[in-house]
């Protein structure tokens, strides 16, 4: 049999707002103590994340990808695809700078911008996704682009509202369990899906409203301008489920 030491080193601060930068050099200095006799390891919020992998970038792309397709193949026409990932991308963005300088009051988890990132476009494409559907039934019933996407808004942006505010409500119940790791994250995150939800119901009716008739394929559109007005598509699977959601 083997007989083996354990050591504990506490770190303390005062100030709760640390800069966790700090710790780095402590960091680099101890692992070079690790050998086959020797097991070194760290723990506690001053270490949190440091020598750990921050994540993959291409994660951001390759759900914008995937959202990219799936619309692709739901509207068929370029600018409807791109409405979506245009507000879910302007509202990520908005999040992650939010977060960045909650940072600098709160001690934000390092999981954080990933969280807020697959929340975002999760969310952003599924909240427009709602509204450009119905404004797009609404062309096809022939109604002018103004008075559809005031109805869209009315009726689609409504729930749009209400999933925003209840996901918000959820991630900030976080804080209610008193553990001041989630303080952060569940702020940041809140934060982020909120302004997703504003994205969707101010951005995106402006860039509907430039667009036109435009987010309608080439051929539903001769056929509204024709006054062959439709409710919904009655071919093709996408187009059934693209109805489905809109109602």
């Amino acid at each position: 049999m083997c007989s083996s030491d354990l050591g504990l080193v506490t770190i303390t601060w005062q100030d709760k707002h640390y800069d966790q930068s700090q710790f780095t050099g402590v960091y680099d200095k101890l692992k070079t103590l690790r050998s086959s006799s020797l097991q070194v390891e760290f723990t506690g919020n001053a270490f949190s994340g440091i020598g750990q992998s921050g994540g993959s970038g291409a994660s951001i792309f390759i759900g914008f990808g995937a959202a990219l397709i799936i619309l692709a193949l739901v509207f068929r026409t370029f600018a409807a695809t791109v409405l979506p990932l245009a507000s879910a991308a302007v509202a990520l963005v908005g999040g992650l700078g939010v977060i960045y300088m909650l940072s600098h009051a709160f001690s934000v988890s390092n999981i954080t911008p990933q969280l807020a990132e697959l929340m975002v476009i999760g969310v952003g494409v599924d909240y427009a996704l709602f509204i450009v559907t119905r404004h797009r039934r609404n062309l096809r019933r022939g109604m002018s682009v103004p008075d559809s996407i005031a109805a869209a808004i009315d009726t689609s942006g409504r729930a749009v509202l209400f999933a925003g505010t209840t996901v918000c409500i959820a991630m900030l119940g976080l804080i209610a369990l008193g553990v001041g790791f989630f303080y952060g994250m569940a702020l940041g995150t809140a934060i982020a899906v909120s302004l997703t939800m504003l994205a969707s119901l101010t951005l995106l009716p402006a860039l509907l409203s430039f667009l036109g008739m435009r987010v309608l394929p080439r051929k539903q559109r001769r056929e509204v301008a024709a006054g062959h007005f439709v409710d919904v598509e009655t071919k093709g699977f996408w187009a059934r489920w693209a109805a489905l959601v809109a109602r």
